[in-house]
Order: structure tokens, then C-alpha cells, then sequence
């Protein structure tokens, strides 16, 4: 957590409750939209953020919650898988390094909650604000809004992020 410190700021970032103690590693960064892996059943087609997207050894920057402009039903499906316990628990199955969450347009960080889970995740889960997400991700304000909307509307969408890479070279901490 000592680099998040060094490159973001003290006041930046937050582990969440579940998060895994002890050091991270630098990483690349991918952002996988809601970051849900929700299975199809009768009703419903499957909904994989990650799908077609390695994630092995990276970091995940996730949205909060789940995409809000669908369907009821659809929503009811999602819910469970929308929990962030959940989502660390897939991004960690697919071999992520960590977890940025993020809390969509917010710019500060939102406050806590109990997550529903008191165990470790076994990956570091760290909440950001969509700021810090939009440097990490070297994206406009523009381009986040226009890629909110169509995650809302149930899109996938990846995008891989340099900048947390390229501030980690610059700080000498790669």
C-alpha cells in the first residue's frame, strides 16, 4: 500500500475492509467496466467484464455497483454479482494482481460501508475516486462519461491503462 501512498497521495485511495494485507506489486492497469462475471439462466444471457480480457497479473479498476440503466429483471439477475466482495473474489480467479475500485463520477472518495464480507479477498481492493481513476487510465473526462453510459446500458467495455505504470517508472519504485 506504500506505493499508492508514494504515487496517488495519502488521501487519494482507501483499502477496503477485505482487502489483502501487506505489500502490492506494480503492475499494468485494465479497466473492465462493472467488472461482473454473472452465469445466464433461463431468463437471463451471461454478463462477463471479463471476458476476452487477461487480467493475469494486472490491476482491475472496476465501477461499484452494477450497471443501472437495464432492465429489472436483469438487475435482480446482476445484483449478487455486483457486490464488491464478489467482484475481488473473480478478479483474484482470473489472476489479478489488485482491485481499483471506483465509484463512477465521483470525485472524492465515497465513504465506507461494510462490504458483507469481514474475510480477506485474498488481493489487495482499494477504493478510488473516479479522478484518480481517469489519471490511471490517461482518459478525458469526456471519454469516461461517453463509456459510463454505455456500461449503464449493460456494454462491456476494456480499456488497458499506462499512466499508474508510467508514474511508478517515473518514482524509480518499478
Amino acid at each position: 500500500i506504500h506505493y499508492f501512498r508514494n504515487v496517488l497521495g495519502e488521501h487519494d485511495f482507501t483499502p477496503l475492509s477485505f482487502s489483502k494485507s501487506g505489500s502490492v506489486l506494480q503492475s499494468p492497469v485494465v479497466f473492465l467496466g462493472y467488472g461482473i462475471t454473472a452465469p445466464s439462466d433461463d431468463k437471463n444471457l451471461i454478463y462477463d467484464s471479463f471476458e476476452g480480457v487477461n487480467v493475469k497479473d494486472k490491476w482491475v479498476v472496476v465501477l461499484r455497483d452494477i450497471p443501472q440503466d437495464l432492465d429489472f429483471k436483469k438487475k435482480v439477475h446482476i445484483n449478487t454479482f455486483g457486490l464488491a466482495n464478489h467482484k475481488a473474489m473473480i478478479a483474484r480467479k482470473n489472476g489479478a494482481r489488485g482491485v481499483l475500485m471506483v465509484d463512477s463520477l465521483q470525485s472524492k472518495l465515497m465513504k465506507l460501508k461494510f462490504e458483507g464480507s469481514a474475510g480477506d479477498a485474498g488481493i489487495a481492493v482499494i477504493n478510488i475516486s473516479s479522478d484518480v481513476a481517469l489519471r490511471i487510465l490517461g482518459i478525458e473526462l469526456n471519454e469516461w462519461k461517453a463509456m459510463l453510459v454505455r456500461l449503464d446500458k449493460g456494454e462491456m467495455i476494456s480499456k488497458e491503462g499506462e499512466a499508474l505504470v508510467k508514474k511508478w517508472e517515473e518514482t524509480g519504485l518499478l
